[in-house]
């Protein structure tokens, strides 16, 4: 967006912020005043300061500091420029590191292929990647979510993050195994071994079968549990526990003792079997990434003990699902 289109005091700001210095490739640029007219001055060329709206305004965002920043017009032209059509090749439908991901994560993998550059670069900010990604659910999806697809992103070595000048990027790692370099110069600068940021903590973990879960399991298979897959509070098994190892370099289940003991103070939904089973749980964490499972799991009993005669009589694991699910849509 040109200068003048702008505010004194947003345009004040956002020099006061960034300094005459290009927030992709910080060189040093130059406002038309410092310019002879408009021609270049002294030896060499001199870049010519824009203002750039980080998230496009076609796509919601706004002519304010917080979504403004200054690139030189080189930078800015490149970053408006149209890359090409993306190859997709048939072994994507039998990646194991794409199986690894969620639904939600693979979904922004493949639509974030279109949003990097000729060289796999992109804007790693979360506002950015939600408006280049998902355009149309600019208000309805919620940035935490973006946040923790990117993460997945990051843990299963697809995509890494590194920081220029304060801002962050990212680079698919192994780009150009799969698609082609038509360009000769990259939107963003280049990652380095100095810059690349740590890889944070996986939090959507892998969790073994125990002894619990299988005498569970046993139970189910001779018949001592009631009607509805419940057990008498007589005959209720010990919750499992989940071991301190790990499996393909994941941490075990993190939220499971907290699930453990919400289960043991739940009247009704404490009996069922299919809830003493961890791997129903990590389904479920998969699923509603954002959804808070202890808090809404002693909703959903308050709410039985409130409506007795509503309470699922039978498949109280698909009553829960639902409840999560719409608890997911309402985040």
């Amino acid at each position: 967006m040109a200068s003048y289109f702008l505010a004194k005091s947003v345009r004040a700001a956002v020099l006061a912020r960034d300094g005459k210095v290009c927030r992709c490739c910080e060189v040093r640029v130059y406002t038309s005043e410092e310019l002879i007219g408009g021609r270049w001055i002294g030896k060499g060329n001199r870049a010519i300061l824009t203002f750039d709206h980080v998230i496009p305004r076609q796509y919601g965002g706004t002519t304010t500091a917080d979504n403004l920043q200054i690139l030189c017009d080189s930078c800015n032209s490149i970053k408006g420029s149209r890359m090409p059509n993306r190859m997709i090749r048939e072994s994507c439908r039998t990646s194991e590191t794409l199986d690894q991901l969620s639904d939600g994560a693979e979904r922004m993998f493949w639509r974030l292929t279109t949003v990097a550059d000729d060289y796999g670069r992109f804007e790693a900010d979360p506002r950015v990647l939600l408006s280049m990604c998902f355009p149309l659910r600019v208000g309805r999806l919620k940035i935490e979510r973006v946040e923790h697809w990117l993460k997945e992103l990051i843990l299963t070595e697809v995509v890494d993050t590194y920081r220029v000048g304060g801002k962050r990027y990212g680079v698919f790692k192994t780009w150009n195994k799969h698609q082609r370099v038509r360009a000769q110069h990259s939107k963003y600068p280049p990652p380095t071994s100095d810059n690349i940021c740590a890889r944070p903590t996986a939090d959507v973990p892998v969790v073994e079968v125990t002894e619990g879960t299988t005498e569970s399991r046993r139970h189910r298979e001779s018949g001592s549990a009631g009607s509805g897959g419940e057990l008498p509070p007589s005959a209720a098994p010990a919750p499992p526990t989940v071991p301190s190892a790990s499996l393909n370099g994941q941490p075990s289940f993190h939220l499971w003792p907290e699930i453990q003991r919400a289960l043991g103070d739940c009247v009704t939904l404490g009996k069922v079997l299919r809830l003493r089973d961890a791997r129903w749980w990590l389904a479920e964490l998969d699923a509603n990434p954002l959804v808070d499972l202890v808090g809404e799991l002693r909703k959903a009993e308050a709410w039985i003990q409130s409506n007795p005669g509503r309470a699922p009589k039978k498949h109280a694991p698909r009553f829960l699902h639902a409840w999560f699910a719409r608890a997911d849509r309402d985040e």
